[in-house]
């Protein structure tokens, strides 16, 4: 992808559906879609990331981003509930224990994509240097390809829109170099163009300012329960 052309990712259902429907996904896959992102919708109801931007959206954009780069559509259903197991909300569909929470996305969304969000959140993202896998275990990288670029797309969502810059200090730090490690492991998966768009969100990230009035305190997604849902 050359470095000028951009695309304007969906932040919302209904231009993800419009973009599903561009591009042809039949009845099933739709179905599924549309599906995951009303189970997302109630996980993160009162969810939002550290800039303060609603954790939904964030979730439609980097399963836009995904769709943008032909995933496959399992991937793309992954990516909407790419988080879930870490950060969404399952206690209104009963006691949050580890096997309550697989069943009730297996029934939402089916074992293959239940599968990739277990991977997804069993992965030490917190530790490993992604791209290097490529070269050190050249198998299990292959076998986690889906969910290395569901990763990779989660980044570049955060990224846009200076996003970065409307969280805490310490937040856009760590974030920024989550960025450029996914610049390595976008190229590490043979996706250049997303690589590339990585590059120019992070380059901008860098050259741009906010007032600080605007910038956020949240190092972490945090949640925002409106006072009817409150104790006294």
């Amino acid at each position: 992808m050359p470095a000028q052309e951009r695309h304007i990712y969906a932040q919302t259902n209904i231009q993800f559906y419009n973009q599903l429907c561009e591009i042809g996904f039949g009845d099933g896959d739709l179905r599924k879609m549309r599906a995951a992102y009303e189970l997302a919708a109630s996980l993160f109801a009162s969810r939002f990331r550290p800039s303060g931007k609603p954790f939904i959206n964030h979730l439609v954009g980097t399963a836009s981003i995904l769709t943008a780069y032909q995933a496959a559509a399992p991937v793309i259903v992954a990516g909407l509930l790419h988080a879930a197991y870490e950060q969404g909300d399952f206690l209104p569909f009963g006691e949050r224990s580890t096997e309550n929470c697989r069943r009730t996305v297996r029934q939402v969304v089916g074992d293959d994509v239940e599968a990739l969000l277990a991977r997804y959140a069993a992965f030490p993202w917190k530790v490993a240097k992604y791209h290097t896998i490529f070269e050190r275990k050249p198998k299990f990288a292959a076998a986690n390809r889906d969910i290395l670029i569901i990763r990779v797309a989660n980044a570049l969502e955060d990224c846009l829109d200076n996003g970065l810059l409307y969280c805490s200090e310490r937040r856009r730090k760590v974030g920024i170099g989550e960025v450029a490690k996914c610049i390595q492991l976008a190229n590490a998966l043979g996706m250049p163009g997303l690589a590339e768009e990585l590059k120019i969100a992070l380059v901008k990230t860098r050259d741009s300012d906010i007032p600080p009035t605007l910038a956020g305190r949240h190092n972490h997604s945090y949640s925002l329960h409106p006072n009817s849902g409150k104790s006294d």
